[in-house]
């Protein structure tokens, strides 16, 4: 069989400049397999230009298992769609919320709160839409994502919900998994402890943007009264020093939402919490802070692309050598954009409106109602689920020629649909600085990557 390089590999610049010509390296990135390897600058050259005659038998087993190159007559990009498709097809996946209302005003947010929680029509719809797709047999696994407004304003709505949607998948031999969005400013350790270990949440992202004198004139509460970060962080404290709170698993996400007001504090920060000795109990991630519906925050504030791209090398180094684990220092393979193109994925607001997506929640977007879905107070045949955000892949295919041909795609999927639809240009961070990622991760992963030093 003749092979091609593949479309779907990136490099990171020469490593070793300083080297002699034969023996300058790059490391390689497959974003079909995620494997990376170190490779001398000759071999490169060999591969991108498919000379692959050039390679001995167990370097080409290697390419190939790893899908740096693949058979020459095969469409790479509908083999990539046609294995997410595969890869998402026995998990019913659900973002809930139980109350529309918030105790944060946050200079970001686009949602419109109210003192709502979900009702109990609504309650009831929920169970019996989750019993009739479990009757299916379809599914191995439910996923849900307790989301709000804040989630922890209705604790007695999300104590009630997550027992009877345990029970409904204990009848249908169906394993259930979750996670939590949740400001953290009620997350007591005693709550997070039955959580945990009695409702079987076992990941929960809470925010804080940086030192508490940036994060307080951010995320403040609606009565103007600041403080949110000491509560926050001694909640965190609180739960990180439990006996119970299970080490290792790091079940605690921090999100730090970035822009050109706070992005210089963040390594402050994160000292900060190197001192509380937190390395091996949190996970921390970096978002650029984004548009929200009808907030422009980020047009006065936000960093381009390209200049959040270097933030965020800066920080993830910092992160690094401050002992904690990252997110991820390498794009990982992913099987879709987001849960909007899963047509067994839905968000629902606690009015029982469906959509396929959770930034439509409270928000009055342009493109929600021909993106809604349905209501579960109405029956099903009513739904609608062939939405502009479910024909996501074949959009890429005929209208997105710079996702088409990316070699981003299969650790992106297109990354955020909406934003392409709202006129944006919607590419994940990695896109603009992978070849720094690609050196962070071989300096602080050398003993994970192969080394394919005997060629030439």
């Amino acid at each position: 069989m003749k092979y091609k390089c593949s479309n779907y590999i990136t490099a990171s610049d020469i490593i070793n400049e300083d080297a002699g010509q034969e023996d300058k390296k790059r490391l390689i990135l497959s974003t079909r397999s995620g494997k990376n390897i170190v490779i001398k600058e000759a071999a490169y050259q060999d591969l991108v230009h498919s000379r692959l005659e050039n390679f001995d038998e167990s370097t080409m087993a290697y390419f190939i298992a790893s899908s740096m190159v693949v058979p020459e007559n095969e469409k790479e990009f509908q083999f990539v769609i046609q294995e997410n498709e595969a890869n998402n097809i026995n998990t019913l996946g659900m973002v809930i919320h139980t109350s529309a209302n918030c105790q944060l005003g946050c200079s970001y947010c686009g949602q419109q709160h109210s003192k709502k929680n979900i009702p109990q029509d609504v309650k009831q719809r929920i169970f019996t839409y989750i019993t009739n797709k479990l009757k299916t047999g379809k599914f191995k696994f439910v996923f849900v994502t307790w989301h709000g407004g804040e989630p922890l304003m209705s604790l007695s709505d999300l104590r009630l919900m997550s027992k009877e949607i345990i029970k409904i998948c204990q009848e249908f031999n169906v394993a259930y998994l979750s996670k939590m969005i949740t400001n953290g400013l009620s997350l007591k350790p005693s709550i997070f402890n039955e959580l945990f270990h009695e409702l079987k949440i076992i990941d929960f992202q809470i925010t804080i943007d940086g030192p508490k004198e940036f994060h307080d004139n951010r995320r403040f509460t609606k009565e103007g009264q600041l403080g949110t970060f000491d509560i926050i962080l001694k909640n965190i404290l609180g739960i990180c020093a439990s006996p119970t709170y299970p080490v290792y698993e790091r079940p605690i996400g921090i999100r730090i939402n970035i822009d050109k007001t706070n992005g210089s504090y963040i390594p402050g920060f994160i000292d900060l919490l190197a001192e509380n000795k937190l390395h091996d109990k949190i996970q921390i991630n970096f978002r650029p802070v984004e548009n929200y519906v009808n907030n422009k925050f980020k047009d006065s504030n936000g960093f381009s692309k390209e200049e959040y791209a270097q933030v965020e090398i800066d920080l993830l180094l910092h992160t690094l050598k401050a002992g904690f684990s990252v997110d991820s220092v390498l794009p990982e393979r992913k099987y879709d954009a987001c849960m909007a193109v899963l047509k067994d994925h839905i968000a629902l607001d606690i009015f029982g409106n469906v959509f396929p997506c959770y930034n439509f929640a409270y928000t009055k977007h342009l493109l929600e109602q021909e993106n809604k879905i349905g209501n579960l107070l109405f029956d099903e045949e009513t739904f609608n689920n062939d939405v502009p955000l479910r024909k996501w892949y074949s959009t890429l295919e005929t209208e997105r020629e710079e996702c088409f041909r990316c070699n981003m795609l299969p650790v992106c999927g297109g990354y955020c649909p909406l934003k392409w639809m709202e006129g944006e240009i919607a590419c994940p961070s990695y896109r603009y600085n992978i070849s720094e990622r690609l050196v962070l991760n071989y300096l602080f992963n050398k003993t994970d990557i192969k080394e394919l030093l005997n060629q030439h």
